[in-house]
Protein backbone atom coordinates (compact mmCIF):
# COMPACT_ATOMS: atom_id res chain seq x y z
CA UNK A 1 0.00 0.00 0.00
CA UNK A 2 1.65 3.60 -1.17
CA UNK A 3 1.42 6.52 0.91
CA UNK A 4 -0.19 8.73 -1.12
CA UNK A 5 -2.88 8.40 -3.54
CA UNK A 6 -2.98 10.90 -6.38
CA UNK A 7 -6.60 11.44 -8.11
CA UNK A 8 -6.69 13.03 -11.55
CA UNK A 9 -10.39 13.54 -13.46
CA UNK A 10 -9.41 13.39 -16.92
CA UNK A 11 -11.75 15.34 -19.72
CA UNK A 12 -10.32 16.21 -23.40
CA UNK A 13 -6.57 17.59 -21.75
CA UNK A 14 -4.51 15.74 -24.63
CA UNK A 15 -2.38 19.09 -24.65
CA UNK A 16 -1.38 19.17 -20.87
CA UNK A 17 -1.89 15.34 -19.94
CA UNK A 18 1.74 14.46 -20.66
CA UNK A 19 3.08 16.97 -18.48
CA UNK A 20 0.49 16.48 -15.23
CA UNK A 21 1.47 13.32 -15.53
CA UNK A 22 5.35 13.53 -15.76
CA UNK A 23 5.68 16.21 -12.77
CA UNK A 24 4.27 13.07 -11.07
CA UNK A 25 6.20 9.61 -11.83
CA UNK A 26 9.11 11.73 -11.73
CA UNK A 27 8.51 12.76 -8.05
CA UNK A 28 11.22 12.32 -5.63
CA UNK A 29 9.45 10.58 -3.14
CA UNK A 30 8.11 7.08 -4.92
CA UNK A 31 5.98 5.90 -2.89
CA UNK A 32 2.83 6.72 -4.48
CA UNK A 33 -0.08 5.64 -6.19
CA UNK A 34 -1.70 7.35 -9.35
CA UNK A 35 -5.24 7.30 -10.21
CA UNK A 36 -6.47 8.74 -13.60
CA UNK A 37 -10.02 8.86 -14.15
CA UNK A 38 -11.07 9.48 -17.35
CA UNK A 39 -14.59 11.02 -17.37
CA UNK A 40 -15.53 9.97 -21.31
CA UNK A 41 -12.63 12.46 -22.87
CA UNK A 42 -12.99 12.26 -26.84
CA UNK A 43 -9.69 13.21 -27.88
CA UNK A 44 -6.73 11.22 -28.00
CA UNK A 45 -6.18 11.78 -23.97
CA UNK A 46 -6.95 7.76 -23.57
CA UNK A 47 -4.32 6.73 -25.30
CA UNK A 48 -1.73 9.30 -24.31
CA UNK A 49 -2.55 7.55 -20.43
CA UNK A 50 -2.48 4.04 -21.85
CA UNK A 51 0.99 4.80 -22.82
CA UNK A 52 2.27 5.94 -20.00
CA UNK A 53 0.37 2.64 -17.65
CA UNK A 54 2.37 0.41 -19.98
CA UNK A 55 5.58 1.89 -18.33
CA UNK A 56 4.56 2.50 -14.50
CA UNK A 57 2.85 0.33 -12.55
CA UNK A 58 1.60 2.99 -10.20
CA UNK A 59 -1.03 4.06 -12.55
CA UNK A 60 -4.20 3.27 -11.79
CA UNK A 61 -6.79 3.37 -14.73
CA UNK A 62 -10.21 4.11 -14.19
CA UNK A 63 -13.18 4.83 -17.05
CA UNK A 64 -16.37 6.32 -16.53
CA UNK A 65 -19.02 5.37 -18.32
CA UNK A 66 -21.16 8.61 -18.80
CA UNK A 67 -19.43 11.87 -18.34
CA UNK A 68 -20.52 13.02 -14.97
CA UNK A 69 -17.83 15.66 -14.19
CA UNK A 70 -14.76 16.21 -11.89
CA UNK A 71 -16.74 15.88 -8.70
CA UNK A 72 -17.72 12.37 -9.15
CA UNK A 73 -14.19 11.30 -11.03
CA UNK A 74 -12.71 12.42 -8.15
CA UNK A 75 -15.14 10.11 -5.88
CA UNK A 76 -14.34 7.46 -7.64
CA UNK A 77 -10.93 7.89 -7.98
CA UNK A 78 -11.24 8.32 -3.76
CA UNK A 79 -13.07 5.05 -3.08
CA UNK A 80 -11.19 2.93 -5.82
CA UNK A 81 -7.47 4.32 -3.67
CA UNK A 82 -5.94 2.24 -0.83
CA UNK A 83 -3.42 4.68 0.57
CA UNK A 84 -3.25 7.05 3.72
CA UNK A 85 -3.66 10.44 1.80
CA UNK A 86 -5.45 11.39 -1.04
CA UNK A 87 -4.57 14.42 -2.95
CA UNK A 88 -6.12 15.65 -6.36
CA UNK A 89 -4.37 17.41 -9.66
CA UNK A 90 -6.64 18.52 -12.36
CA UNK A 91 -5.38 17.18 -15.62
CA UNK A 92 -4.08 20.40 -16.99
CA UNK A 93 -2.24 21.24 -13.56
CA UNK A 94 1.60 19.99 -12.66
CA UNK A 95 3.32 19.41 -9.27
CA UNK A 96 6.80 20.48 -8.49
CA UNK A 97 8.93 17.48 -8.09
CA UNK A 98 9.31 17.77 -4.41
CA UNK A 99 6.35 17.97 -3.28
CA UNK A 100 5.93 14.85 -1.71
CA UNK A 101 9.20 14.60 -0.45
CA UNK A 102 8.23 18.40 1.38
CA UNK A 103 5.10 16.56 2.44
CA UNK A 104 7.08 13.59 4.36
CA UNK A 105 9.53 16.00 6.04
CA UNK A 106 6.26 17.94 7.34
CA UNK A 107 4.91 13.99 8.95
CA UNK A 108 7.56 13.48 10.26
CA UNK A 109 6.82 15.58 13.23
CA UNK A 110 3.18 14.79 13.42
CA UNK A 111 0.33 13.26 11.27
CA UNK A 112 -2.08 16.49 10.07
CA UNK A 113 -5.38 15.75 8.76
CA UNK A 114 -5.02 18.24 6.18
CA UNK A 115 -1.32 19.54 4.50
CA UNK A 116 -2.13 22.81 2.50
CA UNK A 117 0.54 23.65 0.36
CA UNK A 118 1.12 27.35 -2.21
CA UNK A 119 0.28 27.64 -6.08
CA UNK A 120 1.72 29.18 -8.58
CA UNK A 121 -0.87 30.24 -11.66
CA UNK A 122 1.16 29.29 -14.89
CA UNK A 123 -0.27 30.32 -17.86
CA UNK A 124 0.71 29.80 -21.90
CA UNK A 125 -1.01 32.86 -23.17
CA UNK A 126 1.29 35.43 -24.42
CA UNK A 127 -0.51 38.06 -23.81
CA UNK A 128 -0.22 37.35 -19.92
CA UNK A 129 2.71 37.01 -17.71
CA UNK A 130 4.05 33.51 -18.08
CA UNK A 131 3.83 33.26 -13.49
CA UNK A 132 1.27 35.14 -11.93
CA UNK A 133 1.34 34.96 -8.20
CA UNK A 134 -2.33 33.29 -6.33
CA UNK A 135 -3.87 33.57 -3.16
CA UNK A 136 -4.05 30.04 -1.54
CA UNK A 137 -3.60 31.52 2.27
CA UNK A 138 -1.08 29.37 3.47
CA UNK A 139 0.49 32.16 5.39
CA UNK A 140 -1.47 31.68 7.62
CA UNK A 141 0.90 28.72 9.00
CA UNK A 142 -0.88 29.10 12.65
CA UNK A 143 -4.14 28.14 13.14
CA UNK A 144 -6.43 27.12 16.12
CA UNK A 145 -7.31 23.39 15.19
CA UNK A 146 -10.51 23.73 16.93
CA UNK A 147 -11.94 26.49 14.65
CA UNK A 148 -10.74 24.93 11.03
CA UNK A 149 -13.98 24.93 9.94
CA UNK A 150 -15.07 28.68 10.87
CA UNK A 151 -11.36 29.41 8.99
CA UNK A 152 -12.37 28.12 5.68
CA UNK A 153 -16.30 29.29 5.60
CA UNK A 154 -14.81 32.01 6.15
CA UNK A 155 -12.60 31.83 3.19
CA UNK A 156 -9.31 32.59 5.37
CA UNK A 157 -8.29 28.78 4.27
CA UNK A 158 -8.84 28.45 0.45
CA UNK A 159 -11.61 26.38 0.08
CA UNK A 160 -10.34 24.76 -3.50
CA UNK A 161 -9.18 21.18 -3.08
CA UNK A 162 -6.30 21.59 -4.95
CA UNK A 163 -2.94 21.72 -3.56
CA UNK A 164 -4.38 20.13 -0.48
CA UNK A 165 -3.76 16.68 0.99
CA UNK A 166 -6.31 15.37 3.14
CA UNK A 167 -6.17 11.85 5.51
CA UNK A 168 -8.52 9.11 3.19
CA UNK A 169 -10.79 8.70 5.67
CA UNK A 170 -11.70 12.06 5.72
CA UNK A 171 -12.29 12.49 2.30
CA UNK A 172 -13.83 9.37 2.21
CA UNK A 173 -16.44 10.26 5.04
CA UNK A 174 -17.29 13.95 3.33
CA UNK A 175 -18.32 12.02 -0.16
CA UNK A 176 -21.22 10.55 2.11
CA UNK A 177 -22.83 13.70 1.87
CA UNK A 178 -21.99 14.04 -1.65
CA UNK A 179 -24.58 12.91 -4.36
CA UNK A 180 -23.23 12.04 -7.93
CA UNK A 181 -24.30 14.65 -10.05
CA UNK A 182 -22.63 16.47 -12.83
CA UNK A 183 -21.32 19.65 -11.22
CA UNK A 184 -18.06 21.22 -13.34
CA UNK A 185 -18.48 24.62 -11.05
CA UNK A 186 -17.58 24.99 -7.53
CA UNK A 187 -17.75 21.59 -6.97
CA UNK A 188 -14.16 21.51 -5.32
CA UNK A 189 -15.56 24.17 -2.79
CA UNK A 190 -17.94 22.02 -2.20
CA UNK A 191 -15.90 18.47 -1.72
CA UNK A 192 -13.31 20.59 0.21
CA UNK A 193 -15.55 22.74 2.80
CA UNK A 194 -17.41 19.47 3.79
CA UNK A 195 -14.08 17.32 4.28
CA UNK A 196 -12.63 20.21 6.26
CA UNK A 197 -15.70 19.65 8.98
CA UNK A 198 -13.84 16.18 9.62
CA UNK A 199 -10.55 17.68 9.96
CA UNK A 200 -9.36 18.13 13.52
CA UNK A 201 -5.32 19.16 12.32
CA UNK A 202 -4.00 21.31 9.83
CA UNK A 203 -0.11 22.34 8.37
CA UNK A 204 0.21 24.89 5.78
CA UNK A 205 3.80 24.30 3.88
CA UNK A 206 4.80 28.33 2.43
CA UNK A 207 5.92 26.77 -0.71
CA UNK A 208 4.94 26.80 -4.44
CA UNK A 209 3.99 23.48 -4.61
CA UNK A 210 1.13 23.33 -7.32
CA UNK A 211 1.35 24.71 -10.69
CA UNK A 212 -2.41 25.96 -11.46
CA UNK A 213 -3.25 26.74 -15.45
CA UNK A 214 -4.93 29.65 -15.03
CA UNK A 215 -5.92 30.50 -18.80
CA UNK A 216 -7.81 26.82 -18.89
CA UNK A 217 -9.76 27.34 -16.22
CA UNK A 218 -13.11 28.75 -16.67
CA UNK A 219 -12.98 30.23 -13.09
CA UNK A 220 -10.62 32.97 -15.04
CA UNK A 221 -12.99 33.43 -17.73
CA UNK A 222 -15.67 36.55 -17.87
CA UNK A 223 -18.65 36.90 -19.53
CA UNK A 224 -16.64 37.72 -22.47
CA UNK A 225 -15.26 34.66 -22.98
CA UNK A 226 -18.16 32.54 -21.98
CA UNK A 227 -21.68 32.11 -23.60
CA UNK A 228 -24.68 32.65 -21.88
CA UNK A 229 -25.71 29.10 -21.29
CA UNK A 230 -22.19 28.45 -19.82
CA UNK A 231 -22.84 30.85 -17.24
CA UNK A 232 -25.91 29.77 -16.72
CA UNK A 233 -24.38 26.37 -15.61
CA UNK A 234 -21.81 28.55 -13.41
CA UNK A 235 -24.42 30.01 -11.72
CA UNK A 236 -26.67 26.32 -11.48
CA UNK A 237 -23.39 25.00 -9.81
CA UNK A 238 -22.39 27.18 -7.65
CA UNK A 239 -26.47 27.05 -6.21
CA UNK A 240 -26.27 23.23 -6.62
CA UNK A 241 -23.07 23.11 -4.51
CA UNK A 242 -24.30 26.16 -1.58
CA UNK A 243 -27.61 24.16 -1.13
CA UNK A 244 -25.87 20.98 -0.88
CA UNK A 245 -23.51 22.60 1.88
CA UNK A 246 -26.52 23.73 3.43
CA UNK A 247 -28.03 20.16 3.69
CA UNK A 248 -24.81 19.04 4.73
CA UNK A 249 -25.03 21.50 7.79
CA UNK A 250 -28.45 20.46 8.18
CA UNK A 251 -27.90 16.90 8.55
CA UNK A 252 -25.23 16.66 11.05
CA UNK A 253 -27.62 19.53 12.95
CA UNK A 254 -25.05 22.40 12.38
CA UNK A 255 -26.91 24.72 10.36
CA UNK A 256 -27.77 27.21 13.15
CA UNK A 257 -24.50 27.29 14.19
CA UNK A 258 -22.92 27.80 11.16
CA UNK A 259 -25.32 29.63 9.69
CA UNK A 260 -23.17 33.40 9.23
CA UNK A 261 -20.18 31.66 8.01
CA UNK A 262 -22.19 29.89 5.58
CA UNK A 263 -24.31 32.66 4.39
CA UNK A 264 -20.22 34.96 4.03
CA UNK A 265 -18.75 31.83 1.97
CA UNK A 266 -22.31 32.08 -0.04
CA UNK A 267 -21.91 35.96 -0.64
CA UNK A 268 -18.11 35.39 -1.15
CA UNK A 269 -18.41 32.88 -4.06
CA UNK A 270 -21.93 35.05 -5.49
CA UNK A 271 -19.67 38.23 -6.21
CA UNK A 272 -17.41 36.09 -7.57
CA UNK A 273 -19.68 35.20 -10.52
CA UNK A 274 -21.29 38.53 -10.41
CA UNK A 275 -18.23 40.24 -11.03
CA UNK A 276 -17.59 37.87 -14.28
CA UNK A 277 -20.43 39.96 -16.05
CA UNK A 278 -18.79 42.56 -18.32
CA UNK A 279 -20.24 46.09 -19.04
CA UNK A 280 -23.51 45.32 -16.79
CA UNK A 281 -24.22 43.02 -19.47
CA UNK A 282 -28.51 42.41 -18.60
CA UNK A 283 -29.02 38.76 -20.16
CA UNK A 284 -26.40 38.06 -17.58
CA UNK A 285 -27.49 39.45 -14.96
CA UNK A 286 -30.83 38.05 -15.21
CA UNK A 287 -29.34 34.49 -15.13
CA UNK A 288 -27.66 35.66 -12.17
CA UNK A 289 -30.61 37.05 -10.12
CA UNK A 290 -32.57 33.82 -10.68
CA UNK A 291 -30.20 32.14 -8.96
CA UNK A 292 -29.45 34.30 -6.35
CA UNK A 293 -32.50 36.84 -5.92
CA UNK A 294 -32.62 40.06 -3.97
CA UNK A 295 -33.67 38.27 -0.58
CA UNK A 296 -30.49 36.26 -0.08
CA UNK A 297 -28.14 39.48 -0.44
CA UNK A 298 -30.70 41.29 1.65
CA UNK A 299 -29.93 38.84 4.23
CA UNK A 300 -26.38 39.07 4.10
CA UNK A 301 -26.41 42.90 4.26
CA UNK A 302 -28.65 42.33 7.70
CA UNK A 303 -26.32 39.71 9.25
CA UNK A 304 -23.29 41.96 8.33
CA UNK A 305 -24.79 44.70 9.30
CA UNK A 306 -25.66 42.94 13.11
CA UNK A 307 -22.42 41.36 13.38
CA UNK A 308 -20.40 44.81 14.02
CA UNK A 309 -21.72 44.59 17.07
CA UNK A 310 -19.34 41.66 17.76
CA UNK A 311 -16.31 43.60 16.40
CA UNK A 312 -16.15 45.91 19.47
CA UNK A 313 -13.16 44.63 20.73
CA UNK A 314 -11.71 44.95 17.74
CA UNK A 315 -12.73 48.37 16.81
CA UNK A 316 -11.47 49.68 21.31
CA UNK A 317 -8.17 47.55 19.85
CA UNK A 318 -7.64 49.96 17.18
CA UNK A 319 -8.22 53.08 19.15
CA UNK A 320 -6.21 51.54 21.97
CA UNK A 321 -2.96 51.16 19.46
CA UNK A 322 -3.42 54.80 18.30
CA UNK A 323 -3.05 55.98 22.02
CA UNK A 324 -0.12 54.02 22.25
CA UNK A 325 1.32 55.87 18.88
CA UNK A 326 3.25 58.67 21.06
CA UNK A 327 5.24 55.74 23.24
CA UNK A 328 8.70 54.62 22.36
CA UNK A 329 7.57 50.93 22.99
CA UNK A 330 4.29 48.91 23.18
CA UNK A 331 2.83 45.29 22.13
CA UNK A 332 -0.76 44.06 21.06
CA UNK A 333 -1.26 40.70 21.14
CA UNK A 334 -4.57 39.45 19.34
CA UNK A 335 -5.27 36.58 17.35
CA UNK A 336 -2.46 35.12 15.43
CA UNK A 337 -0.39 38.36 15.28
CA UNK A 338 1.68 40.26 17.87
CA UNK A 339 2.39 43.80 16.82
CA UNK A 340 5.34 45.45 18.40
CA UNK A 341 6.39 49.51 18.17
CA UNK A 342 9.56 50.60 18.92
CA UNK A 343 10.67 54.13 18.55
CA UNK A 344 8.29 54.40 15.79
CA UNK A 345 9.17 51.22 13.99
CA UNK A 346 6.35 48.90 13.55
CA UNK A 347 7.10 44.87 13.84
CA UNK A 348 4.51 41.97 13.26
CA UNK A 349 5.29 38.32 14.71
CA UNK A 350 3.06 35.24 14.32
CA UNK A 351 1.84 33.98 17.32
CA UNK A 352 1.95 29.96 17.99
CA UNK A 353 -1.18 30.20 19.46
CA UNK A 354 -4.03 32.04 18.89
CA UNK A 355 -5.22 34.49 21.66
CA UNK A 356 -8.78 35.68 20.99
CA UNK A 357 -8.94 38.40 24.21
CA UNK A 358 -6.56 41.10 23.43
CA UNK A 359 -3.50 42.01 25.85
CA UNK A 360 -1.29 45.26 25.64
CA UNK A 361 1.88 45.38 26.96
CA UNK A 362 3.52 49.19 27.32
CA UNK A 363 6.32 50.64 29.57
CA UNK A 364 4.00 51.51 32.28
CA UNK A 365 2.29 47.98 32.22
CA UNK A 366 5.74 46.47 32.56
CA UNK A 367 6.92 49.37 35.25
CA UNK A 368 3.62 48.19 36.83
CA UNK A 369 4.58 44.93 37.23
CA UNK A 370 8.06 46.00 38.35
CA UNK A 371 7.09 48.27 40.92
CA UNK A 372 3.40 49.89 41.85
CA UNK A 373 1.35 50.75 45.32
CA UNK A 374 -1.98 49.48 45.56
CA UNK A 375 -5.01 49.73 47.73
CA UNK A 376 -7.22 46.79 47.90
CA UNK A 377 -10.14 46.09 50.94
CA UNK A 378 -10.17 42.93 52.72
CA UNK A 379 -13.22 42.49 54.40
CA UNK A 380 -14.47 46.32 53.90
CA UNK A 381 -10.97 47.48 55.27
CA UNK A 382 -8.87 49.77 53.12
CA UNK A 383 -5.05 48.02 53.05
CA UNK A 384 -2.24 49.48 51.17
CA UNK A 385 0.36 47.22 49.14
CA UNK A 386 3.51 47.23 47.42
CA UNK A 387 4.14 45.34 44.93
CA UNK A 388 8.11 44.70 44.14
CA UNK A 389 9.52 42.21 41.32
CA UNK A 390 6.23 40.16 41.75
CA UNK A 391 6.17 40.26 45.65
CA UNK A 392 3.08 41.56 47.41
CA UNK A 393 4.16 43.26 50.96
CA UNK A 394 1.81 44.85 52.72
CA UNK A 395 1.97 48.58 54.93
CA UNK A 396 0.55 49.11 58.41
Amino acid sequence: MSLFSIIIPVYNTEKYISKCLDSLINQTFKDIEIIVVNDCSTDNSKQIIESYKEKDSRIIYIENKVNSGPLVARKNGTLKSSSKYVTYIDSDDELELNTFEEVINILQDKEYDVIHFDMLAVTDDKKQKKEIERYSSTKLSVIDENYLFNEILLVNIASTICAKIFKREIMVEAFKYIKDKKCVFSEDMLQGVIAFYFAKSYKAIDKKLYKYRCNVSVSNKSSDELSLDKYKTICSDLRYSLDTLYNFLCSIKKDKLYYYEFLFLSYRHYEFIKNKIDKNNSDYIEVLNSYFSQDFINEYNECILKNKYYLNKKEKLEKINKKLLPYFFSAIVNGYNTSIRLFGISINVQNKKCYYEPLVISISNILRVLFSIQEEKENNIKKVFIRILGLKIRIK
